[in-house]
């Protein structure tokens, strides 16, 4: 469920509410820990490609704000209890929720490859 107003997204995962959002810090965090531009993650998440490192490092990133100490780890195991596809769904409705102007296609992240590296 997305608060469009904050741009935040609430997920059910492992049975734990969790609340996301991809807000400037946790893009430049992103940015910086994986060497990628968001411009290229998201045309990444849009074709369906992408590394298992730059999903667990958005999913760590976009929970930071709510849950402040939530670790790589933690983040992996988001990543492996949602599955490759519905993470990267996630973070297309988040990219949406943040950024509406982007006009990210409703089916972003659907079916999504992960890949390793």
């Amino acid at each position: 469920m997305t608060n469009a107003h904050r741009s935040v997204v609430n997920k059910t995962v492992g049975g734990k509410d969790f609340a996301f959002k991809l807000g400037t810090n946790a893009i430049c965090n992103v940015e910086t820990s994986v060497g990628k531009s968001f411009a290229d993650i998201i045309d990444d998440i849009e074709v369906g490609n992408v590394s298992l490192n730059v999903l667990r490092t958005m999913v760590l990133y976009a929970s930071s704000e709510f849950q402040p100490k939530t670790s790589l780890k933690e983040a992996g195991e988001m990543v492996d209890e949602l599955g490759p596809s519905a993470t990267g769904e996630l973070l297309a409705e988040l990219i949406r929720a943040a950024y509406p102007e982007l006009n990210i296609d409703d089916s972003a992240g659907e079916g999504l490859e992960a890949t390793a590296g």
